[in-house]
């Protein structure tokens, strides 16, 4: 399609997305950021949900967490309603030691979806790294108290108690 079409930006997207579903992230960064370049011409039309799948891809498929929060702040200014897309974004915070916004991030998921207990997770993991285990606590027992002693939640809990005795 590349060859037939090269002035299409739609053979260049469907190509990044198979290199990511092959893990290969550096050819798919190379054709997501191509088919973001390329106009959106005939015969293949782009549209706003294809430029938020790439740009959450990039986001996702980055190994610099800079370029990460700058290609999911622009899939979040196309959706900005998407729970995940904060986790996502926080985690690109995260990997920065920046964990004012990555709470931020992940407490607005937990509002957005008090149902997600992987967003709850996120905030016990935030207020641990900065030190806050009695933060971190509640809002361990508030995610019990929502799911239960799950397996993932005794997990986190041993490893709270782990992280806060560790000098």
């Amino acid at each position: 399609m590349i060859r037939r079409y090269p002035d299409c930006s739609r053979p260049y997207w469907i190509l990044g997305l198979e290199y990511y579903r092959l893990g290969r992230f550096s050819e798919a960064t190379q054709f997501l950021q191509t088919h973001l370049i390329t106009p959106a011409n005939n015969p293949f039309i782009s549209d706003d949900k294809e430029k938020f799948m790439t740009y959450h891809l990039l986001g996702i498929a980055s190994q610099d967490p800079d370029a990460a929060i700058g290609y999911l702040n622009k899939a979040r200014a196309i959706y900005p309603g998407l729970v995940q897309l904060n986790l996502d974004l926080a985690k690109s915070y995260i990997a920065k030691k920046d964990y004012a916004p990555a709470l931020a991030l992940a407490q607005n998921a937990v509002e957005r979806d008090p149902k997600s207990m992987y967003a709850r997770v996120f905030v016990v993991h935030i207020q641990s790294e900065t030190g806050n285990y009695q933060a971190a606590h509640q809002v361990l027992e508030q995610a019990v108290k929502a799911f239960g002693e799950t397996p993932e939640l005794k997990a986190v809990k041993e490893h709270l108690n782990k992280k806060e005795q560790t000098p």
